[in-house]
């Protein structure tokens, strides 16, 4: 269940992270060395598990034995989620039945305020999808990740053929929603874990070249 929810975590930050190579070789990618994309791909999935499982100090005791932790934050770095796309997605997504085809390949950049997906269409580099990120530090209120923009190298893609090449990529709802809507709104900001503690989304912001993401642990009383 934890697993689960952490790489889904991971894909939607390599996707958050691919936003801002601005040619068709993709050469503005921050990427780690052939040799060391397999361990930084790991190594940031064991730091994602360590920070959503630590235990943490209660800033509030709750009735019945629940608590509220301060809050903590990470930063996800854009090199480490490449090498995690690169090494890692196709297996994740192959083990859940998900064929990704040519999103495969997908690539990512952080920009202060927006994030640029870089995935290969019919085996070219060159469709760019520009995104933002609304993540306020307020209970209840839903994230929502929204489409700034596409494009094929520099010229912009309208949004019924952006409709029609997500159809030939994928069959996921949520590809087609963003595609139609222009935007993703994800209502769940909290991820369970096996000891009965979750871990709540406060806030997130896309920074240049990384991820900030802020967090509290909390547990409800018996």
């Amino acid at each position: 269940m934890v697993g689960g929810a952490i790489a889904a975590a991971l894909v939607l930050g390599g996707l958050l992270v691919a936003a801002t190579i601005p040619h068709p070789s993709g050469a503005g990618a921050k990427r780690h060395a052939p040799g060391a994309r397999e361990v930084s791909a790991e190594s940031l999935e064991h730091a994602v598990i360590d920070q959503i499982t630590r235990p943490r100090p209660a800033a509030a005791e709750g009735g019945g034995g629940g608590y509220r932790s301060e809050a903590w934050s990470v930063s996800i770095m854009e090199a480490d989620v490449n090498a995690w796309l690169e090494t890692r997605l196709g297996a994740w997504a192959a083990s859940r039945g998900v064929s990704l085809g040519e999103l495969g390949g997908t690539r990512v950049r952080f920009d202060e305020g927006a994030a640029y997906v870089f995935v290969p269409w019919r085996g070219v580099w060159g469709l760019t999808v520009v995104l933002t990120l609304d993540a306020p530090a307020a209970e209840g209120v839903p994230v929502k990740v929204g489409v700034r923009g596409v494009r094929l190298g520099l010229l912009p893609v309208p949004r019924r053929l952006v409709r029609s090449m997500l159809g030939e990529a994928t069959s996921q709802a949520w590809a087609r929603e963003l595609a139609e809507a222009g935007t993703l709104t994800l209502s769940k900001r909290e991820v369970g874990l096996e000891d009965g503690r979750r871990v709540r989304l406060v806030s997130a912001a896309l920074r240049a070249g990384r991820l900030e993401v802020t967090c509290v642990t909390e547990k409800r009383g018996g």
